[in-house]
Order: C-alpha cells, then structure tokens, then sequence
C-alpha cells in the first residue's frame, strides 16, 4: 500500500472539505433553529410534534390534507386513509403494557380516519428499542392498522421489538434519509407562495441532511466520488480503519475520565469501566456505586448502540437500583433535579437523560481536537460528580 498516495488522498478531501464549509458559511447553513434551540434529537418534541403537525389536514399549516396525501404517496401507502377525516394523536396511548398478549404502550405518531382505519409511526432518532414494541403496535387494530418504522437510515427493529413478524410483511422501515426528506421538501415546494410556512419547512430540511450527513453540494460530492473511484484502495483501507479509530478514541476519553473521578471521589464511589472488548456492544460504558443513607446506587453512562456512535444517556437503571432507593433519593421524582426537564424513563431506566452525541461526524470529528477533547472529559466528569454529589452521600472536597 502507498502511504504517499493516501496522504495525497487525504490533502484532495482536505480541500473539498474546506471549499463545503465556505459554501455553508455563505449560506448561512449552520443557522437552524433546532440546533441552536438544543432539539435536533428530540424524537417527540421536537420531530414526532413537527412531523404530525405537517400531517394533520387540522394544522397550522393551513394546506388541508395535501402534506397528507403527499406523504402517503411518499410510503406507498396511497388510498389507506380518508385524509380529510384524519386526525393526528402524538404519543397515543394504546393501553396499559400487557407483556403476555404483546399489547399496551404509547405510539410515537399515530393517524386515524372516521373508517378506523390507522397508521402507527414508530420514530426512532436515538432511543433504542423497548421490548415487544413493534409486536404490540402490529397487535393494535388488528386488520384496519398499517405500521411505520421510522429510522435515521431505514435501519430495522431488533428482535426484541419485532420478534418474529418481518419488515416489509408485517410492518413496514422508512427513513429520514429518504422517504422523510423526499416528502417535505415536496411540501416546501408546495408552499412556495407561503413565506412562514416555507421558511420553517427550510429549517426541517436542513436539520435531516445535517443528521443524515447529506449536506454535501452536489458539485462536491460528485468530486468526492470521482476522488473515491480513482482512489478506491486506499480509500477502503482508511474507511475501515474509521471504526476502530473513533472506538479507541473515546475508549481512551472514558478511561481519563474514570482516573479522575476516582481522584475526586476517593472512598465515595467505585467507578467502573467497560472492558474494551465490551466497549463494542450496546449499552455499555462507565457505571458508578456510592451510597445514599443504608442505599446503594448506581448511576450508569451508556451507549444506547456502540458509545462512540450514538447518542450516549446518562441515568439510573432499573437492574441497578431497586425501586425502594430511587424513591429514597427521589421522593417527589426527578423534575425538580439535575435531570432537569429532559429527564425520561423507559422500561430499563428509573430516569435516564441524553448525554453525549456521538451520532454524528460533526462531533465525533472533536474527540481529535485537543482543545474539544479537554471539553468532552471536563463535562464527563463534571456532570457525574454534580449529580453524584445531588443523590449520595459524599463528602465535599
């Protein structure tokens, strides 16, 4: 292999890389209400609520059913619903958690016309999946309910949401990269006579490129992929070497991190770490025990998917802490704590908040910044120890 024309390579990229942020800068691209607002993940509050908003024929938007039935026609599923009976419910309740009959839960966005009929949209940004998830929608207007499984990618449910039902048969994958994005930037099209409503379609349709790593300009990307071709060797020896890069990375943030909360805390707590081979696999990364009164507590940093990928949510489980020490610590719930408002809880975790955001390549790109790096390991060990500092036992330094 030539490393001189791998390091040539990277110069090209360089360059290509540099001429797209020029281009956004004179865009302006980087100015998007959701990133500066802090909800470019928020699968309800920020994408469920836009998305249902653009699909209620009741909306703001004041288009009737037309994004409606723009959107059908997008998935395939033309025809399946009265549009302008539908009505658009977020978070509905289907009934309580029936894990014998595979029933029960909340649906992220779910349609229904005056027929009965109804679409299930599961919307999946960074959460993982919850047990028989995908099952109990399916079970859930048995005959008259088509469901939606919505991912960055169109990546498909794990087993442990679908069991044995298949994707495409049972229930059906979409994606923000394409069928989501393809559909309001059809609605922006729509709209061009409607500045307000335009503008805020603009504003959605950069934050999927910017999730989806779409935010190339044309004339760019197909220079990359010419770079690629001519380069396809060397190209493949450094794309898969990214992977094991990033791992070992924020293997190494994580173990600085580790070492000095061990300084800070002393006696207080025992820290653990995730061994390297683990550090490969969902929902593992750093836990923390220390006491609260006669309790032990653990609070636990984990990669919903591999760490150094995904969004990184910091919380306490449920196989960690019984029921009798999180109301101990938490008697009147975690609102008022430094969970703050975002705190949430799910069928594994007592309460759990988003920590890290690895998902993307703008910040996983920082772990190679000395100054950013400094930031990442500062605001590990600072945000634990505020919080084991709210619920523990520990001695001030």
């Amino acid at each position: 292999m030539d490393f001189n024309k791998i390091r040539a390579t990277f110069q090209q990229v360089k360059q290509i890389t540099k001429h797209q942020n020029e281009i956004k800068k004179l865009l302006s691209e980087d100015f998007n209400i959701y990133s500066i607002l802090g909800k470019e993940h928020m699968e309800n509050n920020t994408h469920s609520n836009f998305i249902g908003e653009l699909l209620n024929p009741q909306g703001s938007h004041y288009f009737d059913d037309t994004f409606l039935k723009m959107f059908l026609t997008e998935v395939g599923l033309t025809g399946t619903l009265d549009t302008l009976s539908t009505k658009v419910m977020i978070e509905k309740h289907i009934g309580y958690i029936d894990k014998n009959a595979k029933t029960g839960g909340r649906i992220d966005i779910f349609l229904e016309d005056k027929l009965g009929h109804s679409i299930s949209i599961e919307n999946k940004i960074n959460a993982g999946d919850q047990e028989d998830q995908i099952q109990r929608y399916c079970n859930y207007n048995q005959g008259k309910n088509k469901v939606l499984y919505l991912t960055l990618w169109g990546e498909d449910a794990g087993d442990i949401s679908r069991g044995k039902l298949k994707a495409d048969c049972d229930y059906q994958l979409i994606s923000y990269k394409d069928h989501i994005l393809n559909w309001v930037e059809d609605c922006q099209k729509e709209a061009i006579n409607k500045e307000t409503v335009r503008s805020g379609l603009s504003h959605y349709i950069h934050l999927i490129k910017k999730l989806t790593n779409q935010n190339m300009e044309a004339g760019k990307e197909k220079e990359l992929h010419e770079l690629i071709k001519t380069n396809y060797l060397e190209a493949r020896l450094m794309a898969d070497h990214i992977t094991a890069v990033e791992r070992e990375e924020t293997y190494k943030i994580f173990e600085e991190a580790q070492s000095r909360l061990k300084e800070k805390l002393k006696e207080d707590a025992e820290i653990g770490l995730s061994t390297w081979e683990e550090w490969h696999n969902s929902w593992h990364g750093m836990g923390i025990l220390f006491k609260s009164g006669e309790y032990d507590i653990r609070l636990n940093v984990e990669g919903q998917s591999r760490i150094w990928q995904q969004y990184t949510i910091i919380g306490f489980a449920k196989s960690g802490n019984t029921g009798e020490a999180i109301n101990y610590i938490a008697p009147n719930g975690f609102e008022n704590t430094g969970f703050g408002n975002g705190a949430k809880s799910s069928n594994g975790w007592h309460v759990y908040k988003h920590f890290l955001g690895w998902d993307r390549h703008e910040e996983r790109a920082k772990l190679f910044d000395p100054i950013e790096r400094k930031n990442i390991i500062d605001y590990i060990v600072n945000s634990i120890l505020e919080l084991v500092e709210e619920f523990g036992d520990i001695k001030q330094s």
